[in-house]
């Protein structure tokens, strides 16, 4: 089965275009997990460091990890759910506030989905299938995640 989806994904230029802007859009969503977390958990490396190289007790809590903490929303820190985590299509079906305590979600979160699901799908159409595709998209995730950190 797995093998005949890659095949038809192969074969089907506009199928691959497709899956690689929804493929696009859920890394974009995994994206915003790096850029809202990796700055804190550098930060927090930094200050582990000075306060050791310092000879001082250092006790602050660390910051939640990239990969096995849940989402929460930033403003009331609930827990968001699988259904409310879906790339874009959550934020449009919440009308762009949290579930729970109503407040804006920031436009950065669905913009990063958009963006790269455009540009991922963008690459598949001008690279087509094969290793010229995987490098820039690996490109753009990195320079993604940069550029949203630096804003």
């Amino acid at each position: 089965m797995f093998a005949g989806l890659i095949q038809a994904l192969i074969d089907n230029p506009i199928l691959f275009v497709a899956f690689a802007l929804l493929a696009g859009m859920v890394v974009g969503s995994f994206l915003n997990v790096v850029i809202y977390r990796l700055p804190p958990i550098l930060q927090y490396g930094w200050q582990r460091d000075c306060a050791e190289l310092n000879d001082k007790p250092f006790n602050q809590k660390p910051p939640p990890s990239i990969a096995f903490d849940r989402s929460h929303c930033p403003r009331c820190k609930k827990k968001i759910s699988a259904w409310q985590n879906i790339p874009l299509f959550s934020y449009l079906f919440l009308r762009g506030r949290c579930f729970y305590c109503h407040k804006p979600i920031a436009i950065r979160y669905p913009l990063v989905e958009t963006l790269t699901g455009l540009l991922t799908g963008f690459m598949a159409y001008h690279f087509g299938w094969g290793l010229p595709f995987v490098a820039a998209s690996m490109l753009l995730f990195f320079l993604m995640v940069i550029t949203f950190i630096d804003l």
